[in-house]
């Protein structure tokens, strides 16, 4: 009896292909740490199908001394691109002017082009990079991508930073990532990070300065006075507020003469109306952190324009443990010889953190008491966990409380104890 096997000639060429590699590496060995990557990376390209590879990042033009890196990544027949780990490729350079670590980071050594090679497997690219001893001459500053130095308030413009070499004015050189910026004035207008792009608070007229070492660039750009109207969005957020489960907003705004929307979430104020309750972070622009259960307004601000004020409830989350509130057990306090009340709160934590106020909602009790005619502890509603002092002695005390939010899971404190002296 026969029995026949069909297999497709592309999936055949593959097996064939990583099986004979994989055989190669077991049998004939390795002379170097850089063989056994061409051999694994010729069994990766094999098993991946892929077709090419590019070279991204970096730059083609630097100077002696200076760095810049450069990422593989490699590509299928339906040009899906996969980025290639730091240690999957086999760097080269082709001569002494600069030199190119194995992941990919090129330092220049001396004036003249090297052409830097990235091996992957048996698909190669390369790039020439140009090293350059030129002292920088002067920068100028423009919008990317040739768009107007016009914006509408409130919105941001990615700015570009060119350097002008000396004796090398005809090949100006993109420094955008290498130049310290600058605005004036700072109450308009920012820069968030040192990548060119400028968001504005409010209209004015703006002076952008980029500059690197002693020489600097200035530009103006102009924002407009036409913001209309800001909108937070989601209007019921998107997600249930609580303790380690932050909500993004979103602030859109709308301006005059503008078809549509923009998004300003990056440029606006955001703010808490009742900061006791909500922690935001004007970092995270529109993510809002609670830190307790509680109720609270979210706006947003710019240019002098204020959105609706947005209703937030935080839950507070499931609380892992409930504690006596703000003192340290053992209480130590002296009797004065007449009757005093010592107040205790119950609170619930989430990793150490008190999120829930929970006195009247938990049942208090007594662990010990060395002298019950003269030590009492209140459970009843309105003075829950309510000390009474009218004479020495020690009294151990505690409280349970039932987390409806949380299929009526239990939590006991820890014992409390105060001692009258």
């Amino acid at each position: 009896m026969k029995v026949g096997l069909s297999i497709s000639p592309k999936l055949f060429s593959t097996s064939v292909k990583v099986a004979l590699l994989g055989l190669l590496l077991v049998l004939v060995g390795c002379d170097s740490d850089d063989d056994a990557q061409r051999l694994s990376n010729l069994v990766s390209v094999a098993n991946g199908n892929y077709t090419q590879v590019e070279l991204q990042g970096g730059a083609n033009v630097i100077s002696v001394g200076e760095t810049t890196m450069f990422t593989v990544h490699a590509l299928t027949a339906t040009a899906e691109a996969v980025s290639v780990p730091v240690s999957g490729a086999v760097f080269s350079s082709s001569n002494e002017f600069a030199t190119v670590s194995s992941s990919g980071v090129v330092t220049g050594v001396a004036d003249g082009t090297a052409t830097i090679t990235a091996n992957f497997g048996d698909l190669i690219a390369s790039t020439p990079v140009r090293v350059s001893s030129a002292e920088l001459g002067s920068i100028s500053i423009a919008a990317a991508g040739g768009s107007e130095l016009t914006i509408n308030e409130c919105s941001s413009i990615q700015l570009e930073a060119s350097g002008l070499y000396q004796g090398e004015e005809s090949q100006p050189r993109i420094i955008t990532d290498k130049v310290v910026w600058s605005v004036v004035p700072a109450a308009n207008a920012y820069f968030d990070v040192s990548d060119g792009l400028l968001q504005s608070m409010s209209a004015g007229n703006l002076t952008v300065t980029a500059g690197l070492d002693t020489v600097i660039g200035t530009q103006q750009v102009s924002v407009q006075d036409n913001l209309v109207s800001i909108a937070i969005e989601p209007e019921v957020g998107s997600g249930e507020l609580g303790v380690n489960n932050p909500v993004q907003y979103i602030a859109n705004a709308s301006h005059q003469d503008v078809a549509g929307n923009v998004d300003i979430t990056n440029n606006a104020l955001w703010r808490i109306a009742d900061e006791a309750v909500v922690t935001f972070a004007d970092v995270d622009k529109g993510l809002v952190t609670p830190s307790k259960a509680g109720n609270g307004f979210l706006y947003a601000n710019c240019g002098g324009v204020e959105s609706q004020r947005l209703p937030l409830t935080s839950n507070g989350g499931p609380i892992q443990q409930v504690v006596v509130a703000s003192l340290v057990s053992p209480l130590i306090r002296t009797f004065t010889g007449t009757e005093d009340t010592i107040p205790l709160s119950g609170v619930g934590q989430v990793d150490g953190l008190d999120v829930l106020e929970v006195t009247e909602d938990s049942d208090w009790f007594v662990v010990s008491n060395t002298n019950t005619s003269s030590l009492f502890l209140s459970n009843e509603d309105g003075s829950k966990g309510e000390v009474t002092v009218k004479g020495t002695g020690t009294l151990v005390v505690g409280f349970t409380f039932t987390d409806e939010n949380n299929d009526d899971k239990e939590h006991t404190s820890p014992n409390f104890t105060i001692e009258i002296q």
